[in-house]
Parts: C-alpha cells; structure tokens; sequence
C-alpha cells in the first residue's frame, strides 16, 4: 500500500501561535499572515497518517483534535475549562496530547471524532460513542453528569443499533446507527436538534438523551425521514444532507420553506432556492456565521446569507442563494470558519474571502476582509496526485499537504534501473543519447525480456533521432518504474489491504482504472505540438513488446485514434510508413503499427469526400486509394483485439533476484577468514551509498574488495557496545545491508536493527538509513520504557546526522511524554561521569515545561 508524507502549513491565530518558543516552530509568529511549516504535526504522522483533524469555531478560544491511522487520539488546547480535551483534567495542553480510552477493547479502536463548541465525540470501529466535556445543554448524552474531563461511553441501550457516524453542532451531538437511524440531544431552543415536543408544537429546548429525530417527526407527519450523508450542526440551524444530495434545514432564517395550512411545518423543510441548485445536487454544505455554502456536484458553489463575508462582491444580503463566480473553476471542496471559507478547485489551486483581520487567508497581509475568492499562494508546489486538506479554525487556517511516497524497496530500485553518468559500466548499460542517463539492463531483463532485446538490438537503437531516443527512455522508465510497481496483483493485495483497515464499505476500483491514472500522466510528459507523431513513435518502440500488458499500448492507440482528423491522417500514416521500412520489426502478427494504418484507412473511407478534396492530386493518396477501397471494416471497429502477457515480476522482485546473479562484477569479502564472498554489482551498490561509489570506481571488471576492513576500521567503543548485544555477527549484518542494497528488507529485532543502522550509517546509505530509523520509531510506543538507556545513547550518536533526523524528533517527542522531570533526571545520571548532556535533551525539557505547567497563558 501506498504511503504518504504529511506536511502542515498554518496562518493566522491558531493553535501553532502558542509554540513559537518551541524548535519546530521557531518560525512560526502570531497571527502569521502567510503560510508556514509546523513541523512538529509530522512527528505524530510519521508513518501513522492523521485521518482526520478537528478545530473548534469557538469565537474566544480554539481547541483541535487529531485522529491517525492506527485510531490513536491527540488533543491540545489552550483553554480546557470543561474538560473538553478529554485528557483526565482541567489544564491547559501546548503539545498534541494522547487522550486515553480505558474501556475500549483491545479489538476496537477510534475511527472518528468531532468536535463542538466546548465538547468532543469519538466513535469506535465496533460503534460505540464516547464523549467528554461540557454537558450545559445535554449534548454528551448522559444526563447524570455536568461535565467530563475524559471520555466516558453513552449507553448503547440509547441506540437501535452500533453507531456508524457521528456529528457535532457547537451544542448539539448528531448520531446515524447501523440501521440508519438518526438520533439528536443537546441545544434545542430553536429546533437544532430538528426535535419538537407534541402536538401542541411545545419547544423541547434540551434535551439530555440521545433522542430519535425519526420518532418525534412521525408525531406531526407521515413523510419518512432521508438517510442522511451529512450533518451540520450551527449556532441557529443545522442542516441534513440526504443520500439522495437535498439539503434539509432545521428552520427558516434567510430560507424559503415549505408551507402547510398557511404556517411553516415544524418538521425539517425542504429549502427551496434558485432551480439549478436543487437540479444538480447538493454534494456538501457548511455553515458561517451568517452565511451557508452549498457545494454541488457540477462543481458550482453558491451562498446565502447576510453580511459583508459572501464571497460575491459588494453586496450584503443574498436570498435564497446565489452562484459564486469564480472563473468557471470545477470546485472539488469547501470549508468554512465562522468568517472566512476556502475553496478548492480541480486545477489544484485555492481560493479564500472573507475575513482576514489574523491573516488567516494567507494572503501576506491583513486586511479586514476580502469580498470576492482570492488566490492563495501556497507555500509548496501543488503535483498531480497529490492531495490537499484544508482546516479552517475561528481565526486560523491550517493545510495538510499529503504526498505519495515510495517505500524503500521502490526507492532503491527505481534508482538502480535509471543511472547517472558517473555509476555506469558500458557493458550493462543502454545510453540515451544526449542525456547523462544510462538503463541498467540486467534489470529491465528481469521486468520485460522483449523490452531488453529491443534495447540491445543496435540496428533499432543507432537509428534513432535524439528526441525518438527520449521517447524510449521514457517508456522503458514508465515500464521499469511505474509500470511494473502497479501490476494486478500489487493491486489487488493493496486493494484487501485497505479494505481490511477500513470502517466503510468502498466500491473496489479497477484495475483498468487504476492504469489510465498513470497512463494520463506518461501522456502530459509528451510534447503537445507534435503530440501525434510523438504517439506514432510510442507505438513503433511498443510494437514487438508483448509482454507487459496490453492496456498501454491499447491506451496510446486509441488516444492517438481520437486525434485522427482530415488535417493530419496522411502524416499519421506518411509516419507510421517511415517506421515500418525500418524493417527492424518482428511483430506482424499483432503488429500495433499495422493496425493503425488499418486505422486510417478506415477513417479515410469515412470521410472520402473530405480526404479526396485534400489529398486527391498527391501520388502518395493515389497509391494508397486500393487498399482503402478494399477497406471493410468501420473506422470505430477497428480495435485491439488480441490480449499480451502482463509483467510477471515487478521491479522490486526483479532486484532482489540479481543477488549472487551471474550478471554481477564485483566480488565482495564480508568475513574476516576471506571465505565469505559476494557476487555482487558496482552500480548496484554505487547508487545505494556514495562511499562505496568512491571506493569501487576504479576497479576494472571481476574486482575484489574487502568490506569488513572497511567497517571494523570505522568502528569505536559505542559500536561494539551494541554489537554485544546483537544475536547476529558483524559479518551476517554486513551481508544484511548489502542485501537491502537490492531491495531485500526482513523483519529484525531492536539490536539487530541499530546493527544494521551502524554499518549502513558508515557506508552513508541514505535509503536504508532513513529505513531503519523509521523501524526505530515502531519500538517508540507510548508506555513502553523499556531499553530507553539504549535509545539515548543511539540519540545522542544521530542527532547531529540530518538522515536520523525523523527518529530524533520522535524520540524526543516520546520522552517528553512518557518521563515526568524527575524521570529524566534519573536517566541523565549516567552522562555523570562524562559532565555532558545531550543537545537533544534541552528541546525534551522545554516540552516537559509545557506539558507539566498547570495554567497556560493564551
């Protein structure tokens, strides 16, 4: 499965204004008016990704909450007077602080949570609700109590069924069960809740119990409630978002409703605004201080409300709700704080108005406000497939910026198969001519045999322009690189893998599908102006390689198909002839080429007339005019019909598999007796740690070097302290690090991983570095003060080392919450004798400091 890096960038007055003291913020100002790096949020989702990130809308104060991946909860707050950070008291949190479940089973964990104006709802995986903080108007769902400082359980008794999802309001909890029913308690007083009382139509103004909406409606109503998607709960009304996309409001301030016997129903009534709103579907609505937002499905927004915060212009007042202009942009998202929205488009961009007296629209200034959608420019560049979340806080706004990242393996092999000019061996490369890349073929032979033969074949390679050259190169690095990384199978396993984790159910994409998303991106890299012939070129380099899948080539043959007009079929086809008197193909069978001349005959027939007026006086027309009046089939019937072999061993697997290959040129000695040898290769290892690339880089062919000489001259004292507690010897963990050099990663325990992390570190192994500290950082688990001695010593070696720099902030981050000052007082003893003290332990104290101080000043 896929992993993703998690960036975070804030501006205006939020959360992060109260830790500019601390290392990872020392950059960050209050009320920043432009975007900028908080660091310490990617310490808690280094690889546990944050699934979801609450901010209150609270007017006087803020308070956030964090979910990652494996349902681990997070709070911090510079307020706590309720005990709405759930963490088992009244005081104030600087720092994300872990907020403990005691009742919750080993099997179950937290899946979401939400956040009201002064308390906080979880929900578990198994679907039971936990909530904590101010119970003023009956939204914790528990009656008997006033308040909670952590989380306790509503009484499943309350419900029909397990709960499925959760909504706040700032005074009001919203719960959808298995059996889709909705159930509401809290601020009533002007139908929030949708709950009304009899059949005198007496206001319930609290209620203190999780209540049935369904039921109270049945009183006064025989219209069955929607199944809700959403819910959003506001200061004077809330709002359901039905399965079928129809927004349902609770009351009628600034709507036109529905009427009955001359009076608005008291049941939640339809809105009725402009026609095109209803027409195209409501996809999400999220609520201002005096404004709604409604989001559709076509990509349109529009607004309603009153104010100087619409986002349309200069005028105050908008009923029932207008279109908001925004250059004809596909609008993918929307949110909201009580007085700023941003939105975010497909292009990859977004927009921001309303209020920005904190700077919290990132627009390097703080104006009062800004009445139409501005452009924000964002602090990194915004990539194709990556994924941008936004959180809009009172006055702040915080953007996750999330990124895919290759795992190690994937690292290091796409790095081996595409080498620089310094790292190849003329024997074992193809040279792409003009360019400093070589292709290491040892390896393509692992992925696709025919994509090896045609690029050892000379009499195909040495014919090729410079820009047909590029062309290959980016095909074999789409094949080896991208390809190869998303086989069935690989699929298939990520596919069970999420669906395993995941609390929804999700319709299984396939995995065609999957395939044009990378097969789009191999297209936009392709030159515009001559992009028909760069396609005719693709297909004769992919034309006698039938082993990795058929729908690449399909995909280019039916784009190019789609570009076929009167103005460029002969060229197409004056082209595509070019390449065949080649004579260098083989493939005649399922010749891709031929069936684009088919192609073009075909569309010629078609449009005989048109072609005939064009093309009519040239010889090449003529000579062709048989053969397109013995033309039979359709132009739209002539397709890909025959299937290819998909790719057997993705480039991972390939790697691995040249370990002690005949291939190799480089014979390694890891024992000290000269018995243990390596067949192994010089790019291989070259890539992987630019020592190595110094020392084998001018050895001739079949050298041998003595790699343990190396290590036990680099080693000290604190090396072979670890050593002694390892279980494999130097030599095992020696040939374990030049096997990661292939890609071959195992499970190890704790030792033999700060083992593996010694020796690599030496060789200045970038890759399989950062790989070890990430496994480093897996035996940090909160609670566990278990070998903590070890950990200080190896954080003391590497906090001066930017490659362990992701361990070290961890590390530090877990001391600080695990050990009270005394404990760490304890532990810095055994530095007694040497008077040091780690640098690293200053940036612990500093959040002891913060974590153990009673009373924050905001």
């Amino acid at each position: 499965m896929t992993e993703t890096k998690q960036t975070f960038y804030g501006c205006g007055q939020g959360f992060w204004s109260t830790l500019s003291a601390l290392p990872w913020t020392k950059d960050i100002q209050p009320d920043q008016s432009t975007f900028s790096k908080i660091d310490f949020l990617e310490y808690y989702s280094f690889h546990d990704p944050i699934i979801q990130f609450e901010i209150t809308s609270t007017y006087s104060y803020e308070f956030c909450c964090f979910l990652t991946k494996s349902g681990k909860v997070y709070t911090l707050g510079t307020r706590n007077d309720c005990g709405w950070l759930g963490v088992g008291d009244l005081d104030s949190r600087q720092i994300p602080t872990p907020i403990e479940f005691e009742d919750l089973n080993n099997d179950d964990q937290i899946v979401q949570i939400r956040l009201g104006e002064k308390h906080a709802l979880f929900l578990s995986r198994l679907g039971r609700v936990f909530s904590c903080g101010s119970n003023s108007t009956g939204q914790l769902g528990n009656p008997l109590r006033k308040e909670c400082n952590k989380p306790v359980e509503i009484l499943q008794s309350l419900f029909d069924s397990p709960i499925r999802k959760i909504f706040t309001g700032p005074s009001q909890s919203f719960f959808v069960s298995e059996k889709t029913t909705v159930y509401a308690c809290g601020n009533n007083n002007i139908e929030q809740c949708f709950l009304i009382d009899d059949g005198d139509f007496k206001m319930t103004f609290q209620v203190n119990t999780p209540t049935s909406i369904f039921c109270n409606l049945c009183l006064h109503t025989s219209r069955s409630f929607p199944i809700a998607d959403d819910i959003v709960g506001g200061e004077t009304r809330s709002v359901f978002l039905e399965k079928g996309q129809k927004a349902t409001f609770s009351n009628s301030d600034y709507m036109i409703v529905e009427y009955a016997n001359n009076r608005p129903q008291h049941d939640p009534c339809y809105v009725k605004p402009a026609a095109q709103l209803v027409a195209e579907g409501v996809k999400k609505i999220v609520l201002g201080k005096s404004n709604i937002i409604s989001l559709h499905s076509n990509g349109e927004c529009f607004v309603s409300g009153a104010g100087t915060l619409l986002g349309i212009g200069t005028r105050e007042q908008v009923y029932p709700f207008e279109k908001i202009p925004l250059n004809d942009e596909y609008i993918d998202d929307v949110w909201s704080g009580p007085y700023h929205v941003i939105l975010k488009t497909s292009s990859r961009k977004l927009y921001a108005f309303g209020s920005n007296r904190f700077g919290e629209l990132g627009k390097n200034s703080k104006t009062v406000s800004f009445r139409e959608p501005q452009l924000i420019n964002l602090p990194f560049e915004w990539k194709e497939g990556e994924d941008v979340r936004v959180i809009c806080g009172n006055n702040s706004t915080l953007v996750m910026h999330e990124t895919p990242l290759l795992s190690t393996q994937e690292l290091i092999a796409t790095n081996t198969v595409m080498l620089i000019d310094e790292l190849r061996d003329c024997s074992q490369f193809f040279h792409v001519e003009n360019s400093k890349i070589h292709v290491f073929l040892p390896l393509i032979k692992r992925i696709s045999k025919d994509l090896h033969s045609l690029l050892i074949n000379r009499e195909f390679t040495e014919r090729l322009k410079a820009e047909e050259g590029e062309i290959l190169f980016r095909i074999c690095k789409f094949i080896s690189c991208e390809l190869s990384l998303a086989t069935e199978e690989e699929f298939t396993n990520n596919f069970q893998s999420n669906e395993a984790t995941s609390n929804t159910t999700k319709e299984e994409e396939s995995y065609s599908d999957r395939l044009f998303i990378y097969f789009d991106r191999f297209l936009s890299k392709l030159s515009e102006e001559n992009i028909e012939k760069d396609l005719v070129t693709c297909l004769f380099i992919l034309n006698d390689i039938s082993d990795v899948g058929i729908y690449f080539k399909t995909f280019l043959f039916n784009e190019l198909a789609n570009r076929i007009t009167v103005e460029n079929v002969m060229d197409i086809l004056t082209w595509t002839s070019n390449y065949l008197s080649w004579k260098v193909l083989k493939n005649s069978e399922t010749s891709i080429l031929l069936l684009l001349v088919k192609k073009c005959f075909a569309f010629i027939k078609a449009n005989y007339n048109e072609c005939h007026n064009r093309y009519g006086s040239l010889d090449s027309f003529l000579k062709i005019k048989p053969k397109i009046d013995q033309t039979k089939k359709t132009f739209f019937a002539v397709q890909v019909q025959w299937k290819e072999d998909n790719i057997l061993m993705n480039l991972e697997q390939s790697l691995v598999t040249l370990i002690e290959d005949t291939s190799s040129d480089l014979k390694v000695i890891i024992d000290s007796n000269s018995e243990q040898v390596m067949n192994l290769h010089k790019c291989v290892l070259a890539v992987n740690s630019p020592v190595l690339s110094t020392m084998i880089s001018n050895l001739s062919e079949d050298s041998t070097i003595n790699l343990l000489e190396f290590i036990l001259m680099m080693s000290d004292n604190l090396n072979e302290m670890f050593f002694e507690h390892c279980k494999k010897s130097r030599c095992e963990i020696l040939r374990i690090v030049l096997e990661m050099c292939y890609g071959k990663f195992e499970e190890y325990d704790l030792n033999e991983w700060i083992c593996i992390l010694f020796i690599s570190h030496q060789f200045q192994m970038e890759f399989i570095v950062k790989h070890c500290c990430t496994e480093l950082i897996k035996h940090l688990s909160v609670g566990n003060k278990s070998n903590i001695h070890l950990f200080f010593y190896l954080a003391t070696v590497l906090e001066v080392d930017s490659l362990c720099k992701d361990f070290v902030e961890t590390f530090v981050i877990h001391c600080a919450r695990l050990f009270t000052p005394e404990d760490l007082q304890n532990i810095l003893k055994m530095y007694s004798e040497e008077r040091f003290t780690p640098t690293f332990v200053k940036r612990v104290r500093l959040l002891q400091d913060l974590i153990y101080k009673k009373h924050v000043e905001k």
